[in-house]
């Protein structure tokens, strides 16, 4: 990949929501690019971080 993937589709891998040839092609950039890989690092935090925020479904009402 000579040119970054944008940030659509890095928040697509990110999220497991990429078909497989897309998320190899990225995979591949990821290996050789810190920029690309700390963006998608910030991603996943960022949806770990949503999900441990939101409210259990057996929570008390």
């Amino acid at each position: 990949m000579n040119k970054h993937p944008d940030n659509n589709l890095l928040e697509a891998y990110a999220s497991g929501s990429i078909d497989a040839v897309s998320g190899l092609v990225v995979a591949t950039h990821l290996e050789t690019c810190s920029k690309c890989r700390a963006y998608v690092n910030q991603v996943e935090a960022s949806q770990a971080n949503t999900v441990s925020k939101s409210p259990s479904e057996y929570s008390p009402e």
